[in-house]
């Protein structure tokens, strides 16, 4: 793989934020560059816990594959961030542990139904019991924010036991400058400390039906949040073209790397969708 091979791949995916993906390459990326992914999902934003668990967040399993179909990575690891979410006052231990279960037996069903059998699914409370990932953890320095001390802490560990060298995260806006407290704003952080390259790609963020806010998330949806989760009916809120056109784009790209649908509406598409990713997540969930 190769520099003008990637940047075409990322030219030709308008899920990916093209702007500020290619500003990364050009940085971070040499021919000799050969590796995984890493991808990491939250449980709650900085004020509310998870509610549902978005349709968004299937980019953070197609885009993968794709990159791996394409010969970029061979394997992504979807790390789900249980330990962040405990430095947050209102994320209770077993608020955390339900909202983890729900979101690991989500991924795996995904996972098992698209059959990316090259995605690892590990809770960030796992590798912390790793001797491994405690000495490296212990090396760095104190800091005030602690999530981005853990999301460091992550990132260091899958570098250098696991050959990361890309991480999938997403981006509010195309802008070189970061707006919002999106994944580049921890990115930007975490580029001080890393002393191996890391290419830094960054998706689209997830769409809401809210004019105030029609981008947040990709991967969490909270209360009163009008969006398509994995477990509604998708018509009720796609009422906005940019929610629909961004919604398309993920159809589009699942028909071409999972299965054609055999439906014509969007709506019938999207339950599809649904109800294969979820098919087995169990009823509890």
């Amino acid at each position: 793989m190769n520099i003008k091979e990637l940047k075409n791949i990322i030219d030709n995916e308008p899920l990916f934020e093209r702007d500020i993906c290619m500003r990364s390459i050009n940085e971070s990326f040499t021919n000799e560059i050969t590796g995984n992914l890493f991808v990491g999902v939250g449980l709650c934003t900085s004020k509310k816990p998870a509610t549902a668990i978005p349709f968004d967040i299937l980019t953070f399993f197609l885009l993968p594959e794709l990159l791996r179909r394409k010969g970029v990575i061979q394997s992504t690891f979807f790390l789900i961030a249980d330990t962040h979410a405990r430095t947050n006052s209102f994320m209770s231990p077993p608020l955390v542990n339900k909202l983890a279960t729900s979101m690991k037996q989500t991924a795996l069903s995904i996972i098992r139904s698209f059959r990316l059998e090259h995605m690892q699914v590990i809770l960030a409370s796992e590798i912390r019991k790793q001797s491994s990932f405690q000495i490296l953890q212990n090396q760095l320095p104190r800091m005030d924010n602690v999530y981005v001390r853990e999301e460091i802490a992550d990132l260091s560990w899958f570098m250098s036991t696991q050959n990361v060298r890309f991480k999938l995260g997403w981006s509010i806006s195309n802008e070189i400058t970061p707006s919002g407290h999106d994944e580049r704003f921890f990115d930007m952080q975490i580029k001080q400390f890393l002393k191996t390259p890391l290419v830094f790609l960054h998706s689209s963020a997830g769409r809401t039906d809210d004019p105030k806010r029609p981008k947040t998330s990709p991967y969490i949806a909270t209360d009163g949040e009008k969006r398509i989760v994995l477990s509604n009916n998708p018509n009720a809120v796609m009422k906005t073209e940019v929610v629909i056109h961004h919604i398309k784009r993920i159809v589009r790209l699942f028909e071409t790397l999972i299965v054609k649908i055999p439906f014509v509406s969007l709506e019938d598409k999207i339950n599809f969708i649904i109800q294969t990713a979820t098919q087995d997540v169990p009823a509890m969930v």
